[in-house]
């Protein structure tokens, strides 16, 4: 099935809507919560601040794998484990943290 447009024929089982369907998500988005213009300062403040985190983030990797390293030799399987959730947990808080600082900036 076709449909006529610009006196062309598009073939709708063949024609993504996707892209139609993300640009009025978006100019919804616009409407609702208009963006703005981030100053300078305020870029290299978020900068700044994903540095941070990332680095925060880079340490508890580090540290835990080497943990995981560790437990993973003396054959502490579970240990292993509780590790690796306890790693997904705490990148998760500094994640949020990231997020609710860098929300407090461009407000």
């Amino acid at each position: 099935m076709g449909i006529i447009q610009d006196k062309q024929i598009i073939d709708m089982e063949h024609t993504s809507l996707e892209p139609w369907f993300a640009i009025c998500g978006m100019e919804r988005l616009e409407k609702e919560a208009p963006t703005r213009e981030l100053t300078d300062e305020q870029r290299g403040e978020l900068a700044e601040l994903s540095k941070v985190y990332e680095a925060k983030i880079a340490d508890r990797v580090v540290f835990l794998n080497g943990e995981m390293e560790k437990a993973e030799a003396a054959g502490e399987f579970e240990q292993v484990e509780q590790l690796n959730k306890q790693l997904a947990s705490e990148r998760k808080v500094l994640e949020e943290e990231l997020e609710q600082k860098k929300n407090g900036i461009r407000a």
